[in-house]
């Protein structure tokens, strides 16, 4: 009776040692799929990061792309309305730089301070007398020259200014050719409620208007036609 309680009592601890070592065992593999499913989620949290972050360095560097192009596009357009402008700074410069050799040569005179620009055209000068009595020429060129180059000599000038002084008031008034208006000739609308007298010759055309106590006249080469 006594070893068949001491049997039993052995099969018992066998049976109880078996089940916790399968239970060690069990528990030992469920702490290790734990630890490897801790260690897949975390890489895939670490890849879903890298990609995030790939992700916004791609969309950072697209968008900062974007930037430097809406810039680089932004400060290239407007080169395309410069020409004008740099065509008329470049006439401005030219002008201002001739009118002070002007005044250094004839004084402090009366001087066109805008002159519209023609491209590829230079403005020219040329001059003739001192502060009381001086006539100055303007010249279209191809190339620029010096103040009174003696080449402008040979060219036509698209503009004129003179001044002439006189010993006294009647001597200067009896030099202004002051044309009155001729009743029955053909008239012409100038505008600003002016009318022009138009006068032809051979080959010319002449309006006359007045403003004031002042008669102007223009001379055209062609008749008002366009015939020439």
């Amino acid at each position: 009776m006594n070893k068949l309680k001491y049997l039993v009592i052995a099969l018992v601890l066998i049976i109880v040692g078996g089940a916790g070592t399968w239970f060690f065992a069990e528990n030992k593999k469920a702490n290790q799929t734990a630890v490897k499913t801790s260690q897949v989620s975390s890489k895939q949290k670490t890849s879903k990061h890298d990609s995030k972050a790939k992700t916004d360095s791609k969309s950072a560097r697209k968008s900062s792309e974007k930037s430097s192009q809406a810039s680089t596009s932004s400060e290239e357009a407007p080169a395309s309305n410069t020409s004008g402008t740099s065509a008329d700074h470049i006439m401005a410069n030219q002008l201002s730089e001739l009118n002070q050799e002007l005044e250094n040569s004839l004084g402090q005179i009366p001087l066109s301070r805008e002159i519209p620009s023609i491209s590829g055209k230079f403005l020219n000068v040329r001059y003739a007398g001192n502060n009381s009595n001086y006539t100055i020429y303007y010249y279209w060129n191809d190339q620029s020259f010096d103040l009174n180059d003696r080449r402008l000599q040979n060219e036509t000038p698209f503009a004129v200014a003179q001044k002439k002084s006189f010993s006294t008031v009647e001597a200067a008034q009896a030099q202004v050719n002051y044309q009155p208006s001729e009743p029955g000739l053909p008239t012409v609308a100038l505008g600003s409620n002016i009318q022009g007298v138009v006068q032809g010759t051979t080959g010319s055309t002449y309006i006359t208007w007045q403003e004031g106590r002042w008669s102007l006249t223009v001379q055209a080469s062609a008749n008002l036609d366009g015939t020439s």
